[in-house]
C-alpha cells in the first residue's frame, strides 16, 4: 500500500470520527468499563485529534500507564459545544457508568479547536463541561490545543494571522488558569455571576496540560519576509482596527510590533516532522509528544512509566506501540 493511500485513509478514519481504542462500535452512550484489574478509569473526550486511528495519544498513554482502563469517546467535526453535549450524552447520561464508577474516573478534554474562531464562546463551554464534570464527581484534565497552522492556510496569512494566534492563545490561557472570567468569558457571558472575578468551582481543570507550546511547537522555524509583511499591513483592514485606538505618535511602533509578531506566526506551527496528513492534526510521534505531556501531569494513581515512552515506537501492522 502507498504512502499517499495511508495518508488518505487515515484522513477518511479521523473526518469520520471513529474512536482510536476499544468500544469503538458501541453506540453513544452505551459503552461500559470491562477491565476489572485496572482500577483507574479515564474518558477522554475530545475533536478529530483526539480520535486519531493509529497512534493516538489515548494509546500511548494506556501503554504506559498500567492502573488505567482508558475508552476514547473522541469524534471529529465537533466545536466545544458539540463536545460538551457529547459529553453528557457519553458519560453522564451512559446508565452503564455508576455513581461509584464515577469517583474513580478521569475525564481528559482536548478540544475546541474547531470553534477557536470564537474564542470566548469556546472557553465558556469548555469550563461548562468541566463544571459538569467535576459535579458528577470525576477528576478533570484539561490539554490545551496543539499548535497548528501552515503558510498556506488563509487564516493564517500576513498581519492578520495574528488574529488566529490571538484567538488559540486565549483558549490556552484559559485552560492554563492564566484569564479572568472576564477575559476568559467575555462581558456577556458572565452577567448574573455574584463575583465575576472568580470562576465557579470545577470551571477550571484540576490538571492543566499545555501541548500548544511544548515539544510539538516548531520553535526555530524561519521568519518571514518582513518587508512583505511591512507592504500587505498597510493594506489590512485587521490591521486598521488594531491601531484606531493607538494614539497617533504611537502608531508607528505599534505597527513594527505587529510587524515582528506576524513574522514570528510560523514558530507557532507544529515541528514538520510530528505532522500529520495535514497541519492541524499530529502523526503519531506527534501524539506520543501529546501523550509525554499529559503523562508528566497525571495523578500517581495512574501508575504511568513515562519514561518508557521514550522506549516505544508505533507498531502499524498491529497497531499498537511496540518496544525499540
Amino acid at each position: 500500500m502507498s504512502a499517499r493511500l495511508v495518508t488518505l485513509l487515515l484522513a477518511a478514519v479521523v473526518a469520520a470520527g471513529v474512536p482510536t481504542l476499544s468500544h469503538a462500535q458501541d453506540a453513544v452512550g452505551r459503552w461500559r468499563f470491562s477491565d476489572e484489574t485496572r482500577p483507574v478509569k479515564v474518558v477522554v473526550i475530545g475533536g478529530s485529534v483526539s480520535a486519531y486511528p493509529a497512534g493516538g495519544f489515548p494509546q500511548w498513554l494506556s501503554s504506559v500507564c498500567s492502573e488505567i482502563e482508558l475508552v476514547n469517546r473522541g469524534k471529529a467535526k465537533l466545536g466545544a459545544t458539540e463536545l460538551r453535549q457529547r459529553f453528557v450524552a457519553e458519560v453522564l447520561k451512559n446508565r452503564r457508568i455508576d455513581a461509584e464508577t464515577r469517583q474513580k474516573t478521569w475525564l481528559v478534554f482536548l478540544g475546541g479547536l474547531n470553534s477557536v474562531g470564537s474564542p470566548e464562546k469556546t472557553n465558556l463551554e469548555v469550563a461548562r463541561t468541566l463544571k459538569l464534570a467535576k459535579d458528577a464527581g470525576l477528576g478533570t484534565i484539561g490539554v490545551t490545543v496543539n499548535p497548528w497552522g501552515a503558510e498556506t492556510d488563509r487564516r493564517w496569512q500576513g498581519v492578520d494571522g495574528l488574529a488566529y494566534l490571538e484567538h488559540t492563545q486565549k483558549t490556552v490561557d484559559f485552560v492554563l488558569g492564566r484569564l479572568t472570567p472576564l477575559e476568559a468569558f467575555g462581558a456577556t457571558n458572565i452577567k448574573g455571576r455574584a463575583d465575576p472575578s472568580r470562576f465557579f468551582p470545577g470551571e477550571l481543570p484540576d490538571i492543566a496540560v499545555d501541548i500548544w507550546s511544548g515539544a510539538l511547537r516548531h520553535r526555530d522555524a524561519p521568519l518571514r519576509d518582513r518587508d512583505r509583511l511591512a507592504r500587505t499591513a498597510k493594506r489590512s483592514a485587521w490591521v486598521k482596527r488594531r491601531l484606531a485606538a493607538v494614539p497617533e505618535a504611537e502608531r508607528a511602533a505599534a505597527l513594527d510590533a505587529l510587524i515582528d509578531q506576524a513574522a514570528a506566526l510560523p514558530r507557532w506551527f507544529m515541528r514538520p516532522e510530528l505532522i500529520g496528513f495535514d497541519a492541524i492534526h499530529p502523526n503519531a510521534m506527534g501524539h506520543r509528544e501529546i501523550a509525554r505531556a499529559i503523562c508528566d501531569e497525571a495523578p500517581p494513581s495512574w501508575g504511568c512509566g513515562c519514561e518508557q515512552l521514550e522506549n516505544l515506537a508505533w507498531d502499524r501492522r498491529h497497531n499498537k506501540p511496540k518496544a525499540l
